[in-house]
């Protein structure tokens, strides 16, 4: 790996890290006590967090009973520690950013009571999810209109069009509030769309011959709707597809392991034949266990992908090809960092324990093969293009160093 940027930071000027820490993660505290009106000592908590955001420095929630020892694994407690112990004592902007994401959402599930207390497991934005797979656009409209588009495709022309479905699909990210609004009703629509890296005959033809699949899941809603009818396509040749979702609430709308069986169930208790046949297929997987549907506590914390614990990496290593869906597990990907977007992602990725497929609408202001000129022209085309989620890419990766 070349000499290492530094990270993105929240303290950099005028940087969307910056705005996503003191202008969006205040706004999420207000929409999780307008959704779940909590207690009065929740109501208390995550206001508090809203004023430490802003005026205060980094509190460590782990001491204080908010979250048990019970409630977390000896290693998931451990590598908290050592990541808050890094950051402590520090202003919120003035933070590598995916660390301050990260911990926000830890901070912010304590404050709830979701560690301990009565809304102990409660989802605090479970209403949130629930609108977005079941309003007039939302995720089963989606099915039904991905379904019925792929009706009369051919074997790859169906999978690639359910690749790019999944790729659209991650526009729709509820602690983004912008590309949520702004791109709801043009997930599929794929005129004027931009990738910026187009591997999609490389992803199809690596897809068709791999027998073990394994995708890191990223949102719930239209997304994981998307996902799973690319896993239900991923089966019908695959005898082995393992979804990974979050072990806890995170980023609003990642997917849990009870968001994806809701949503498998929601599929196949739909109106339409060919949804609810999807469905069907997908619960019948899961009981021959075809399907797997899996968490860690590694998906929910503050370390990058370079630090894979033993277990996760043993997993990954044994696929035939990994499916990183997401923004988010981009820039874990990469580290985070302000790497020149003319560097390979080959290079970057070496360390990666199997070839992966990157697909990731772009909302953040990080991204690799793009040479220079481009991004300067799109710079001057499209000021917002690294964030505003027009653009997104499908990268198929084989990791030259073997773990």
């Amino acid at each position: 790996m070349p000499t290492l940027p530094p990270s993105i930071s929240t303290g950099d000027p005028g940087s969307y890290a910056q705005y996503a820490v003191s202008v969006r993660q205040p706004r999420i505290i207000e929409q999780v006590i307008e959704c779940n009106q909590p207690g009065e000592a929740a109501r208390t908590a995550l206001l508090a967090l809203a004023w430490e955001i802003r005026e205060g420095r980094v509190t460590s929630p782990l001491g204080n009973g908010s979250v048990p020892p019970a409630s977390m694994s000896a290693q998931e407690r451990r590598t908290w520690e050592d990541a808050i112990g890094a950051q402590e004592g520090r202003r919120w902007l003035d933070l590598p950013w995916y660390f301050a994401e990260s911990f926000f959402y830890l901070k912010l599930l304590a404050a709830f009571g979701y560690y301990a207390g009565a809304a102990r497991g409660k989802d605090p934005f479970s209403p949130q999810k629930e609108r977005e797979l079941m309003d007039p656009d939302g995720g089963l409209a989606m099915a039904r209109r991905v379904m019925a588009e792929a009706e009369a495709m051919g074997e790859e022309e169906g999978l690639a069009f359910a690749l790019h479905s999944a790729l659209w699909g991650n526009r729709l990210d509820l602690s983004t509030f912008e590309v949520d609004e702004s791109r709801r009703k043009s997930v599929l629509n794929r005129d004027g769309d931009s990738l910026l890296v187009d591997h999609t005959a490389r992803a199809v033809a690596a897809l068709t011959r791999a027998n073990r699949v394994q995708v890191l899941l990223d949102n719930s809603g239209p997304e994981l709707v998307c996902d799973l009818l690319l896993a239900d396509r991923l089966l019908a040749r695959s005898p082995s597809v393992t979804l990974h979702a979050k072990k806890a609430p995170f980023f609003v709308s990642d997917a849990t392991v009870s968001d994806t069986l809701g949503t498998i169930d929601a599929l196949a208790g739909d109106t339409d034949r060919r949804v609810s046949a999807a469905g069907a297929r997908l619960h019948g997987a899961l009981r021959s266990g075809h399907l797997r549907v899996l968490d860690h506590w590694f998906w929910n914390s503050a370390s990058h992908f370079t630090a894979f614990p033993e277990d996760i990496r043993t997993d990954l290593v044994r696929s035939d090809i990994v499916v990183v869906k997401g923004d988010a597990n981009y820039r874990r990907t990469l580290e985070d960092r302000k790497w020149d977007t003319s560097l390979s992602l080959d290079d970057l990725a070496s360390y990666f324990p199997a070839p992966f497929l990157v697909l990731r609408t772009m909302k953040s202001e990080l991204v690799v093969d793009v040479p220079a000129e481009e991004a300067r022209r799109l710079s001057r085309v499209d000021p917002s293009w690294m964030i505003n989620g027009k653009r997104g890419i499908i990268r198929h990766v084989s990791p030259r160093v073997s773990s």
